[in-house]
C-alpha cells in the first residue's frame, strides 16, 4: 500500500513538472523570411523570441509595419552596442519609417506570447542623388 502511494505521488509530481515545462515551450506556427535587407514574420501562433540582423548604411531607412491580431508582441530595433532606435511594448498595429543616421548592424528582436499577426521590417536604401 505504501509503495502504491509513493508511485502515485511520483507520477503526480512528474505530471505537474511536465505540464509546467510545456507552458514555457517555444511555439511558432507560421512563415518567416530573413535576408540581408528584410525580416518578415506571418504567424497564427507565436510564443517565443526571434531576432534578425539587418545591415544598414547612413541615409537608409528602416521601414516597419505590423498588425497583431491577438496576444502580446514587443519589438526592439537598434544598432548593436547602442541605444535602440525603436522600442514597442505590447504593440497592436503600426506603420512607420526609422531614419538610419549611422551605418551598422541593426538587430530586430520580436518577443511574442500567445500572439498571431504579421510583422515586416525592411531596409530601404538611400535614394541615389541625381
Amino acid at each position: 500500500m505504501l509503495f502504491g502511494c509513493i508511485i502515485a505521488a511520483l507520477v503526480l509530481v512528474l505530471g505537474i513538472t511536465a505540464g509546467a515545462a510545456g507552458c514555457n515551450a517555444e511555439v511558432f506556427d507560421g512563415d518567416s523570411v530573413k535576408n540581408q535587407d528584410n525580416f518578415f514574420l506571418r504567424f497564427t501562433r507565436m510564443s517565443k523570441t526571434d531576432a534578425h540582423i539587418i545591415a544598414a548604411e547612413a541615409g537608409d531607412v528602416i521601414s516597419v509595419e505590423f498588425e497583431i491580431e491577438k496576444g502580446r508582441v514587443d519589438i526592439v530595433i537598434g544598432a548593436e552596442d547602442d541605444e535602440p532606435i525603436y522600442v514597442g511594448n505590447d504593440v497592436d498595429s503600426g506603420k512607420f519609417e526609422l531614419p538610419v543616421s549611422a551605418a551598422g548592424q541593426y538587430k530586430v528582436t520580436v518577443e511574442a506570447r500567445g500572439a498571431a499577426g504579421e510583422i515586416a521590417v525592411q531596409r530601404l536604401p538611400q535614394a541615389a542623388e541625381e
